[in-house]
């Protein structure tokens, strides 16, 4: 069984604020954030404030609680708003790393720049994400996921 990382707000702001640094150091300047639902959300919120940037959503769904999901929920907004912009995509982590590459994909198609944000990259995952605040191995609870979980 893999061991759990409780989260508390704190932490949160903490992780947040060097994902912020490492984005601002970085030179990359996005104009917009595109928020991977749910998790990626309150995150988002977090960088969309400091930056200053419009926030946009997509929900991808790999997961329902603990489980992998067989087919995972995608459902899309209208991507026009997007072009020509600099996107940043935002999630809370990246596991196996299928709804990032699966928002990449989506970006690709449409032929828009973007770069990628998490707090957390596990080691094992498909893809890399540009910028992380640490890397776990653990099973990450967030402080608005239900603590039993």
């Amino acid at each position: 069984m893999v061991s759990k990382l409780f989260l508390t707000e704190p932490d949160v702001d903490r992780l947040t604020d060097i994902l912020g640094n490492q984005i601002e150091w970085s030179g990359f300047h996005p104009n917009c954030i595109l928020a991977i639902l749910r998790g990626g959300l309150p995150i988002a919120e977090r960088i969309a404030k400091r930056f200053d940037l419009p926030l946009h959503t997509i929900r991808i769904s790999c997961y329902d609680g603990e489980v992998k999901r067989a087919e995972p929920i995608i459902e899309i907004g209208d991507l026009s708003v997007l072009k020509n912009k600099r996107v940043l995509i935002i999630d809370d982590l990246i596991d196996s790393g299928l709804s990032v590459a699966l928002a990449k994909d989506l970006l690709d198609k449409q032929k828009i720049a973007y770069k990628v944000g998490v707090l957390f990259q596990k080691p094992e995952a498909s893809v890399v994400a540009d910028y992380h605040s640490e890397e776990t191995t653990r099973w990450v609870v967030f402080p608005w996921e239900p603590q039993d979980h």
